[in-house]
């Protein structure tokens, strides 16, 4: 026997996302992930801006963006090359 689980009673972020429980509408588990997931992409976003929040100038914040941008850059390089026989 499942036990049934009142969603709206436990689900922390009822406020944020503006949910009003009403008698004809219950939260289902599936937008209680789907809200959870828009909070993980909100704090990976957050998670993101971290390095430029402990940089102090202009320029360090320049070399930061530079320097993750030519390691990706770099990274494509080396997988071209690895693959290169495969790719020409």
């Amino acid at each position: 026997e499942v036990a049934t689980i009142n969603i709206e009673s436990i689900f922390p972020f009822r406020k944020y996302f503006g949910w009003n429980i009403t008698g004809d509408t219950a939260m289902k588990i599936d937008t209680a992930r789907s809200m959870f997931d828009t909070l993980d992409e909100l704090f990976t976003e957050l998670a993101e801006y971290r390095p430029l929040e402990l940089l102090r100038s202009q320029r360090q914040r320049a070399d930061y963006l530079l320097t993750k941008q030519a390691r990706i850059v770099a990274m494509t390089c080396t997988h071209a090359a690895i693959v290169r026989s495969r790719l020409v």
